[in-house]
């Protein structure tokens, strides 16, 4: 009757007058939607015309025109199916996505793999959803009808991906509003879309997904990022487009590789906002990584016996501590940067090296990367003002360097407390000179353009006990730190041991003359080898022999004899009875330990060994040096007990005869080094002859 039936009867109009349910009415008043915040224009920032503020709202707009479910997967599928190569296909952001230029030309539906891309869809009206190990046609809601994924993205049982066929994963579009801690498995993930959602939050187990190069969140309900976010360093691309974000946790600055995070639409708030406008995503992450409170500092680390308490008295026992401190001239910002500039500035690094170094209480510390300068100026007196005594050698390229930049030269510095040792010798092995001198090598183009050019250094000290006058030779060491010469390491520590043995018989020739058995003395070797507990110069420490044609040689040949390489001192890592520490070298790029205390174990004996840093806080950190380790390295520590020493009360005195009875020990012959022909550099306790400026390790 009326063009529409109702379900109450509506009752016909008296004749002449107007049926009130007709009327016709003015709309309603609906208010005006705010307006979105621009990068561009909040506080009239003048920055419009940046280029970074240009590409933010570039990025922006392309950004609202993808909403619609898995628009990444399409793109990608249709990229495919036409034929069109990864590197080929401009996605939706078009070019220059990346701040810094990194992704020009590439869209993000195909920089990162884009044939292995999964689409992602709702499953049940549960909220579950699988994640297809190949591209699949998405799943698209009919018109009208209601998206199951409304609930959850949550409690899903999810098929267990093979990191082989996919790193990207498309979740865009869904209306999520909970993300399943099951995606948090997907540690292999690249690339994660979760745009135009319903996500208020993102939980902080998104930590875990390590592997995230890009992340994208924008349009969802977000009024913060979660702290834990900054843990995922490999970041390149944050995008948070049309939020509720008025901050962003400081913890954001620890992601050092970020080049574009998109803030466009987000109500954000003085002094990010002007910095943003200024300077750009940069100049963000630094702020907030600057301006990042400090963790809550680890408990301190156990201390591991190795063997029960035998009631002997002390005088039979000693500590040893080898700590990589960091040079000052190795920790620039650009090798640091997930560091804040103040943790990094070496004035604070040492103050906090002394004291952590101090605390410790070892009877002898070997460190390693002290420069010239800074062990004259600084590492020698203060040491010296909590009694110790030192020996410190430089690399060898001290020799060709000015006199103004042998400060910068790093060496290896060898204490001891003065009240417990002194120190009969002391001597430098040059590992770059050793191959010109010694038979067994072949002068071949490998060894001049590989070997020699390395002027790595380890320093020997031979210690006597002041009461017990029991002996014991300490070689602190510092390999060539690159990946790619594993063969130079290994050569490195051949020469190293070969030096000990030399060394070592002249030693007891000069202190212990009745000595029937004059090579056999205690000896520690300690430092940083460069070198995991896979390696080959691990091996070759542990086992004693290693084949010339073993792989970390290269193809290298270096030796005239094919046949195996053979060391007789019987070590053992001091960390052997528990296993090697968690690691000893902590940054984003790499976590493994290099760092050893080796132990003649026929003439000593591990009583002790310091252990691990908290799983726990590590588990917070990027990477170290921190606010609470001033070094890239955390220092090793253990006791060591002399095997066969008689308590000095019950008879035998002097250095000989104390020699003698702390050196009934094992068939090890050691080394040590010889004197610097050449060129004389006199370094002694407190001096040294100049240092010089090299690459790191």
């Amino acid at each position: 009757m009326y063009g529409f039936q109702s379900r109450y009867p509506v009752p016909p109009p008296k004749l002449g007058q107007q049926n009130p349910y007709l009327t016709t009415q003015p709309p309603p008043v609906v208010p005006s939607p705010t307006p979105i915040p621009s990068l561009s224009t909040i506080n009239g920032g003048g920055a419009s015309n940046a280029p970074h503020i240009t590409r933010q709202l570039e990025q922006a707009q392309a950004s609202r025109q993808s909403a619609a479910p898995h628009h990444h997967s399409r793109i990608s599928r249709t990229a495919v199916n036409l034929g069109l190569k990864a590197n080929d296909f401009t996605g939706p952001f078009g070019s220059g996505i990346l701040e810094n230029g990194g992704g020009a030309g590439q869209g993000p539906g195909s920089r990162y793999g884009t044939p292995g891309l999964v689409q992602a869809r709702a499953a049940s009206s549960q909220g579950s959803f699988r994640g297809s190990g190949t591209p699949s046609q998405s799943q698209t809601p009919a018109p009208g009808s209601t998206n199951s994924s409304q609930t959850n993205v949550a409690q899903g049982d999810l098929q267990e991906p093979k990191a082989s066929q996919w790193t990207t994963l498309d979740l865009g579009g869904m209306a999520i509003r909970n993300l399943s801690k099951e995606l948090f498995r997907y540690t292999f993930l690249t690339v994660l879309y979760i745009n135009h959602n319903s996500l208020a939050s993102l939980p902080s187990q998104i930590s875990q997904l390590r592997h995230l190069v890009q992340l994208d969140v924008s349009g969802n309900k977000l009024t913060t990022l979660p702290p834990e976010l900054g843990l995922v360093v490999s970041l390149k691309e944050l995008l948070a487009f049309d939020n509720q974000i008025s901050t962003l946790p400081p913890e954001i600055g620890f992601l050092y590789q970020l080049e574009n995070l998109g803030l466009e639409g987000n109500p954000i708030q003085e002094p990010l906002l002007s910095i943003m406008q200024k300077e750009g995503t940069s100049a963000v992450t630094s702020y907030l990584r600057d301006n990042c409170p400090a963790i809550a500092p680890p408990p301190e680390r156990e201390w591991v016996y190795v063997e029960e308490e035998t009631g002997m008295t002390s005088p039979d026992s000693f500590t040893i501590l080898s700590y990589n401190v960091l040079s000052e001239r190795y920790a620039p910002t650009s090798s640091y940067p997930y560091v804040p500039s103040w943790a990094l500035n070496w004035e604070f690094r040492r103050q906090s090296l002394i004291q952590e170094v101090v605390g410790y209480n070892s009877d002898i510390l070997c460190l390693q990367e002290i420069e010239y300068g800074q062990f004259e100026d600084f590492f020698q007196p203060e040491l010296r003002e909590h009694g110790y005594e030192g020996a410190y050698y430089p690399k060898s390229r001290i020799r060709v360097m000015a006199e103004y930049e042998r400060k910068y030269v790093d060496g290896c510095a060898t204490f001891w407390k003065a009240a417990k040792f002194s120190a009969l010798e002391k001597h430098v092995i040059e590992f770059q000179r050793l191959p010109m001198e010694r038979e067994e090598f072949r002068k071949t183009d490998d060894m001049f353009n590989r070997v020699t050019l390395r002027d790595n250094i380890a320093t020997i000290v031979f210690l006597e006990h002041k009461e017990t006058h029991a002996r014991v030779i300490v070689a602190n060491a510092h390999l060539h730190w690159d990946p790619q010469y594993r063969d130079v390491k290994l050569l490195q520590t051949s020469m190293l041991l070969e030096e000990l043995k030399r060394i070592s018989r002249t030693y007891a020739a000069r202190h212990i003359p009745h000595s029937t058995n004059s090579s056999r003395l205690p000896l520690l070797i300690v430092g940083d080898l460069n070198s995991t507990p896979d390696s080959g110069v691990y091996e070759f420490l542990s086992k004693g022999a290693i084949a010339a044609n073993h792989e970390d040689f290269l193809s290298h040949s270096y030796y005239n004899s094919d046949g195996p390489v053979i060391h007789e001192l019987g070590i053992k890592s001091a960390y052997s009875h528990m296993g090697e520490l968690a690691f000893t070298n902590f940054t984003p790029g790499f976590k493994d330990v290099i760092d050893y205390i080796w132990y003649t174990s026929g003439s000593l004996q591990v009583a002790g060994v310091l252990g691990n840093v908290d799983s726990s806080y590590v588990e917070r950190c990027v990477g170290f040096p921190n606010w609470h380790h001033p070094s890239d390295h955390i220092p090793v520590l253990a006791e060591f007990r002399w095997k066969g020493l008689q308590n000095p009360a019950g008879g035998g005195s002097g250095a000989a005869a104390g020699s003698a009875t702390a050196t009934q020990l094992s068939q090890v012959a050691f080394a040590a080094a010889r004197d610097i022909q050449g060129p004389s550099l006199s370094m002694a306790i407190g001096r040294i002859g100049g240092p010089g400026i090299g690459t790191r390790k």
